[in-house]
């Protein structure tokens, strides 16, 4: 289930008057994409089995696994587990970075990429089951985000949308004061949904975190 973006309007509007609804709309959906980026509060759980062809032995022995999420673009990869053996996760952009992936490869880590917004790209793969957590963030153009946003964030998304509203110069409602105010109730917020996310982290010793090289 979802929730409309204009939703989350009640909570701020109250506070902050007469900004535009396209203006509001905006701040509104960059503050949640913000949010689930740096907490993690959107994750899916997905498996896969491994063939000889889906394979790519011409670009590091490449699997490209099908991630799309109506709505959502994926932000990092949380959790894999490979025949019931736990790695180490880092993202790589072989294409950009480092084309043969013999001089960096580590025995208890694999490295991935996303190609594009419905991919995600695990490289040195070999013929086997996979278990990937994928972290979320909604797209900039959704128009709804999971009810889960709503229900359990909607006071820090609130503050995070006052606080860049009101930081905001030169407008009726620019207020460098009140804007420090909702940024301390943005961070804490934000602080306890991680600290939510990582109780969850530590109750499944397998899950790990990831380790982002160059990003």
């Amino acid at each position: 289930m979802s929730t409309a973006i204009t939703s989350f309007k009640t909570h701020i509007l109250p506070d902050i008057p007469g900004v535009p609804d396209p203006m509001l709309e905006s701040e509104i959906i960059k503050t949640i994409s913000e949010f689930c980026t740096k907490a993690w509060v959107l994750k899916k759980t997905m498996y896969f089995e491994v063939t000889s062809s889906n394979i790519d032995d011409t670009n590091n022995d490449a699997v490209d696994i099908d991630i799309s999420s109506t709505g959502l673009t994926p932000v990092s990869v949380v959790y894999l587990n490979i025949d019931n053996t736990k790695y180490d996760v880092e993202r790589r952009d072989f294409q950009n970075d480092l084309t043969n992936y013999s001089y960096i490869r580590v025995d208890d880590v694999k490295y991935f990429d996303f190609p594009d917004l419905d991919t995600v790209r695990m490289f040195d793969m070999t013929t086997s089951d996979l278990i990937l957590q994928i972290v979320y963030k909604p797209k900039l153009t959704a128009t709804t985000v999971p009810d889960k946003i709503y229900n359990e964030w909607v006071d820090v998304i609130a503050a995070g949308v006052k606080y860049r509203l009101c930081k905001m110069p030169n407008k009726l409602w620019s207020d460098s004061k009140a804007a420090q105010t909702y940024y301390i109730d943005w961070r804490r917020g934000l602080s306890e949904a991680k600290a939510q996310v990582n109780r969850g982290f530590a109750a499944n010793s397998n899950v790990v975190q990831p380790r982002e090289f160059g990003y």
